[in-house]
């Protein structure tokens, strides 16, 4: 199952430890959460995760618009550890379950939807921006 995970999310980059989206998806056991900003609060954050996080964004940055990246600071990152200090019932999969009340529990930031600065992102903006794989 692990093999099949990791070939799941190869990916080009060199690095030292498996990339932030690999580790995620390696982190397969867990419920994915979408939350809103305010829904989880920041635990730990690795800087090698910031680093490669924007390394990706330039690259991209490259090949989709033909620019540099202009490197800013993100409320969250792909593989912060987040606690979760909203009571709001959490729905997932199917057929949909119910987490009662997710507060405290905690995980790893998957994805983080955030304005790029371009018209096409400040147009589909969501309430949960925050995608987040948590432990049971």
């Amino acid at each position: 199952m692990l093999l099949i995970a990791r070939a799941a999310c190869s990916f080009n980059l060199p690095a030292t430890k498996p990339p932030v989206e690999a580790r995620a998806c390696i982190q397969m056991a867990g419920v994915k959460g979408y939350f809103a900003m305010r829904d989880v609060l920041l635990v730990e954050r690795s800087d090698d995760d910031v680093a490669h996080f924007h390394e990706k964004e330039r690259i991209r940055w490259r090949e989709v618009y033909d620019e540099e990246y202009k490197e800013a600071p993100q409320e969250f990152y792909p593989g912060d550890r987040v606690k979760v200090v909203s009571e709001e019932p959490l729905r997932f999969g199917f057929p949909v379950k119910t987490i009662e009340n997710p507060k405290g529990m905690e995980g790893v930031v998957t994805h983080y939807e955030f304005d790029d600065g371009y018209e096409a992102c400040q147009t589909c903006s969501t309430s949960c921006p925050v995608t987040v794989m948590l432990e049971e």
